[in-house]
C-alpha cells in the first residue's frame, strides 16, 4: 500500500502545489524587521509588497511578491504555502525589478565603498557609460532628551560606470572629468530645465550620461 498513489490525499495536493515553485525563490529564512521601534519603514518605495521580477542564476521569474528592505539590504518575498515572509538569498540574485518598474542589478566591481554590502544598485541609464544609484537607509535620532525619537533616513549615492569600473560621484566636476564633457556644450541641456547638481542630482547626471553616450555612438 505504501507504493500505491493516493491522489486524494491532502499531503499530495499540498506537495504538488509547492513543487510548482522554483525552490530558490520560495525557500529562505523567515523575515522579520530588525528595527521595530523606529518610525517609518525600511523599504524602498511604499510600505507594501508588490509583484515584481527577479533573476536568479540566469532564470527570470515574473509575478513574484517582492519588497526591498533598504536598512538590511535584503529582498523579501511571500511563500505560497503558508504566506510567510522570507528572505531571498542575495548571493544568487543577479537582478530584480519592483512593482514601480525600478530595476536593481548586482554589481561586484565597486571598490572602497562602505555601503556596498550585498551589491544591489538601481539602474538608471545604460550605454557606453552607465548610471546607477545606491539606496540605503540609516537611523536618525531626535536631539530632544524628553522625547527621544528615531526614524529612517534614506540616502542615495550615485555612480557612473565607465570601462567596467564604478566611480562614486561626489562633486559635479567629477562627472565632467570622468565623461570628458565640456561644460559649454552641455549647458543648454542643463539650463533649460533649470537643473541644479545638489538639488536634482539624478536628473543632472542622467543628462550628462545620455549626452556622453550620444557622443560615443
Amino acid at each position: 500500500m505504501a507504493q500505491t498513489p493516493v491522489n486524494d490525499s491532502l499531503y499530495v495536493a499540498s506537495y504538488q502545489k509547492m513543487r510548482a515553485f522554483f525552490p530558490e525563490v520560495h525557500t529562505g529564512a523567515q523575515y522579520a524587521r530588525s528595527q521595530t521601534s523606529v518610525a517609518g519603514h525600511p523599504y524602498f518605495g511604499p510600505n507594501a509588497m508588490e509583484y515584481g521580477i527577479v533573476t536568479i542564476q540566469g532564470f527570470e521569474f515574473s509575478n513574484v511578491p517582492l519588497q526591498y528592505d533598504l536598512f538590511d539590504e535584503i529582498l523579501v518575498t511571500l511563500t505560497p504555502a503558508r504566506g510567510q515572509r522570507t528572505i531571498m538569498n542575495p548571493e544568487r540574485i543577479s537582478a530584480f525589478e519592483l512593482g514601480d518598474g525600478s530595476r536593481f542589478v548586482k554589481k561586484n566591481n565597486v571598490e572602497g565603498f562602505f555601503f556596498h554590502r550585498n551589491g544591489f544598485y538601481r539602474e538608471i541609464a545604460t550605454g557606453q557609460q552607465n548610471l546607477y544609484c545606491k539606496h540605503y537607509k540609516e537611523i536618525t535620532k531626535d536631539s530632544s532628551p524628553l522625547n527621544p525619537y528615531m526614524s529612517y533616513l534614506e540616502v542615495k549615492r550615485f555612480f557612473i560606470e565607465k570601462d567596467g569600473i564604478m566611480y562614486l560621484i561626489r562633486r559635479k566636476k567629477d562627472s565632467y572629468r570622468l565623461l570628458s564633457i565640456n561644460r559649454k556644450e552641455i549647458r543648454p541641456r542643463i539650463k533649460e530645465p533649470r537643473l541644479k547638481f545638489k538639488r536634482d542630482k539624478e536628473a543632472y547626471l542622467l543628462v550628462l550620461v545620455n549626452f556622453a553616450n550620444e557622443k560615443t555612438n
